[in-house]
């Protein structure tokens, strides 16, 4: 569609002296003039160019004009034709958050989605709308709660499935062996290793529960000879076990140096006397039967040997002084009655 511009400019040659051949007007000048109006009017819509109203509806021509009444009318139509969304998009207002435009067909009208990520757990984000569970409350699951999945067998459509089917479903689906961190040295049958007891002890089983290994020499094989150097025995040293070979075996030692009476701990060991004249008593309560009691007098003067309450003390011709150097032994035969022997005399 073009518009007419005037091609030659007429009231210019009116200004013309007469004769000037410029002044003229030629009949091609006319024909160019009237052909380019004729083209002007040619390409404009005429008054018989409106639409009507159901070609209006219809939509399907692209050479007629729409007035604004027929616009209107239009509009009014095509709403009501859809439910009436566009007069209530129109009619909405902004609500200065973000909203998702949805039918509401409880009001039959179109509004605006509100989203509450506390409750729903839904979020909008700029454009995005995503699942927000940050927000959601934790709950401690109970028979009947659902978890929602993809479901791969229907498009990746979200389903519902009980939590026990879920559990159900996981404890045979998952190769616990390929676990991330997993270290199969800490994952063994307790019924198959057994804790078995060695020579001179008892008890023991398999580790799927508490096991107790007891020494027990009852079976230990008898010794057919004297021990040799290099055998060796077990003793408590100060509450810790240690071996000790045969030739190591020193007896434990105190020094005495004053008239006392032996205490139990001095069963098998040596009593070394370094006082001047005193006199050492042997009571009924300590040691058990065939302890032993050595003392070496290292002092000075006369040490005695003598028999407490309710104990017998046999020696021979009743001698029970040491001098200095010499070196005796009492031997508990029963809770009342001592030997003593050795380096004696009256």
């Amino acid at each position: 569609m073009s518009d007419y511009s005037k091609i030659t400019n007429f009231t210019a040659k009116d200004a013309l002296l007469t004769g000037n051949p410029n002044k003229l007007i030629k009949g091609s000048e006319h024909d160019a003039e009237y052909d380019a109006i004729s083209t002007a009017i040619a390409s404009k819509y005429d008054g018989t160019d409106i639409t009507s109203q159901a070609t209006a509806e219809a939509g399907t021509n692209n050479t007629e004009l729409m007035t604004p009444l027929r616009t209107e009318q239009w509009s009014a139509v095509w709403a009501a034709e859809n439910s009436g969304i566009v007069g209530d998009l129109q009619a909405y207002a902004d609500p200065n958050a973000d909203r998702i435009i949805f039918w509401d067909d409880s009001a039959g009208a179109a509004t605006g989605l509100v989203v509450t990520p506390a409750t729903a757990g839904i979020e909008i984000t700029t454009t995005n709308l995503r699942l927000d569970i940050d927000s959601l409350t934790n709950v401690t699951p109970v028979a009947g709660d659902e978890v929602v999945i993809a479901d791969a067998s229907d498009s990746g459509l979200p389903k519902a499935v009980l939590l026990s089917d879920l559990a159900n479903y996981m404890s045979g689906a998952v190769d616990h062996n390929s676990l991330v961190n997993y270290i199969s040295n800490e994952h063994i049958n307790h019924t198959a290793v057994s804790i078995a007891p060695g020579t001179g002890l008892t008890g023991g089983g398999t580790i799927a529960a508490n096991r107790t290994l007891n020494l027990d020499i009852s079976g230990l094989t008898s010794m057919t000879a004297a021990p040799a150097g290099t055998d060796s025995f077990l003793y408590n040293d100060g509450g810790t076990m240690k071996q000790m070979t045969y030739n190591q075996g020193a007896l434990p030692s105190r020094n005495v140096s004053g008239s006392a009476s032996f205490a139990s701990t001095d069963c098998g060991t040596i009593i070394f006397y370094t006082g001047g004249t005193g006199t050492l008593t042997i009571d009924s309560s300590i040691g058990q039967d065939n302890t032993f009691i050595i003392v070496i007098h290292g002092g000075s003067g006369t040490l005695s040997i003598a028999p407490g309450g309710g104990v017998t003390l046999y020696s021979e011709n009743t001698k029970r002084n040491m001098g200095v150097g010499a070196v005796a032994c009492l031997i508990r035969y029963s809770s009342t009655v001592w030997f003593l022997g050795g380096n004696i005399k009256l």
